[in-house]
């Protein structure tokens, strides 16, 4: 090679290239800055663009020095190493699973200042709010001179599965059920006014001075599939104070008739604030704005106490017997069956109660809008019917259609669950002598005035 000659590219010969690059790669900085004069390139940065576009790379620190873009773009072979293909995939995966968090932070923040404005307006509202009245039907005096000797008795009204203000059409369900909320309201009339009536004819020979109103969730109709926001009535917001008023005014239709009232109350599954069921919080759903609400309007009635717990699970002593409530939409079915769903969860509920030394003795659940009692070892598990009966989805999914209705259940102080039954509701739907008040105002304090 010509003293001065100047080589404008890196050796294509073998042997002179194989010097180069061990050169190139053991050599000191110094050194690489002379092989880079050598062969034509106007700086040693210029040259690590070149060599590594052809796969030589020196360590890290001194490779990657101080490389300028503008170098890197005058490389007339830019091809990338695997590696350093590799590297920037990783870099996009990375900033995409950034911006999914991102996301989802985004969507935590919005939920949690949904749930803060629910309790806020619960705060702000319930202390300005006057109490319900409702005129009752006439007491009937009982004898309790004999009586009592038997005894007390404490009935509990299971109230589960209102699903109000959606609609249930006749035409789609081969004239099998209708619902809406003047039916809904109806049904419910009749409820409160079939308690009275019921206990009245078991007062006759027992003292029966107590009613537990076990509120098991989806009092309302929800928001969390796309065909009921299409089709309901109200939105949640308004349907959670319209229902609230009709049961706080059954409430207090009940009230004089009983020396004492226990409404308990768990959330159920239609009435959450979000599509995916979520167990953090579960009570901040628009079942708990309605139980809160109910409990305002109740306010005046000095015999009735709510119970509104946070937790999906409740147990609750009636006379002598320890009761498990919840909702029960945790518990799985198989091929739409859900007596092996429901075995196999009391059983472990069983265990994880009697664990912590909170044995039960009966439980008392809804979801499944189908009356029934199974007999287990540790005791009966009553499931509530619904108010809403069947629908579109129990007729086309699951080919099954129920009758309305509600259970009224008796315990007694000597001899604990001694039965029960159905309120069957069906035949109130084209009674116009029944419901209450149902036409809300444009301000929510005039409801009770």
């Amino acid at each position: 090679m010509a003293q001065g000659q100047v080589v404008t590219r890196l050796p294509v010969d073998k042997p002179e290239w194989e010097a180069v690059k061990e050169r190139y790669l053991k050599g000191t900085l110094e050194e690489v800055a002379e092989l880079a004069k050598k062969y034509g390139y106007s700086s040693r940065e210029r040259l690590c663009c070149a060599m590594r576009g052809l796969g030589v790379l020196r360590s890290k620190q001194e490779d990657n020095s101080n490389v300028p873009n503008k170098a890197i773009q005058d490389v007339r072979t830019p091809m990338k190493s695997s590696d350093q293909v590799q590297a920037d995939m990783k870099g996009g995966a990375e900033q995409r699973l950034s911006s999914h968090y991102k996301t989802l932070y985004k969507e935590a923040v919005d939920e949690l200042q949904l749930r803060q404005s629910v309790e806020e307006v619960i705060r702000a509202v319930a202390a300005s709010v006057p109490a319900i009245i409702v005129k009752a039907a006439p007491v009937r005096k009982q004898d309790l001179s004999k009586i009592k000797s038997h005894g007390s008795e404490t009935d509990v009204l299971q109230l589960s599965d209102l699903h109000g203000m959606e609609v249930v059409r006749l035409e789609e369900t081969m004239g099998m059920n209708e619902y809406n909320p003047t039916i809904m309201n109806r049904r419910l009339d009749m409820v409160f006014r079939k308690v009275v009536e019921l206990v009245e004819l078991r007062r006759g020979s027992l003292y029966v001075p107590r009613l537990v109103i076990a509120e098991e969730g989806d009092m309302l109709s929800g928001e969390i599939h796309d065909e009921l926001v299409s089709t309901n009535v109200e939105r949640m917001m308004i349907a959670a104070v319209r229902v609230a008023s009709l049961l706080a005014q059954g409430i207090a239709y009940l009230s004089p008739h009983f020396e004492q009232i226990e409404v308990v109350c768990v959330p159920g599954n239609h009435a959450r604030l979000t599509k995916k069921t979520q167990y953090k919080e579960k009570y901040i759903n628009w079942d708990f704005l309605c139980y809160q609400w109910q409990a305002v309007f109740c306010r005046g009635l000095k015999n009735v106490k709510f119970i509104i717990p946070k937790s999906p699970y409740i147990l609750h002593t009636v006379e002598n017997t320890k009761l498990l409530l919840y909702h029960g939409d945790s518990i799985q079915s198989w091929n739409q069956i859900p007596w092996y769903g429901i075995e196999r969860a009391d059983m472990r509920l069983t265990k994880l109660f009697g664990g912590v030394d909170k044995r039960y003795d009966a439980v008392l659940m809804g979801h499944f809008h189908r009356r029934f009692d199974m007999d287990t070892v540790t005791g009966p598990i009553i499931c509530n019917g619904s108010v809403k009966g069947g629908d579109e989805f129990a007729l086309g999914k699951l080919m099954v259609s129920n009758a309305p209705s509600q259970n009224l259940l008796y315990f007694h102080s000597k001899n604990g669950y001694i039965g029960g039954g159905p309120i069957l509701l069906h035949n109130a739907d084209k009674d116009e002598s029944l419901g209450f008040k149902d036409d809300l105002p444009d301000v929510w304090a005039d409801i009770v005035r």
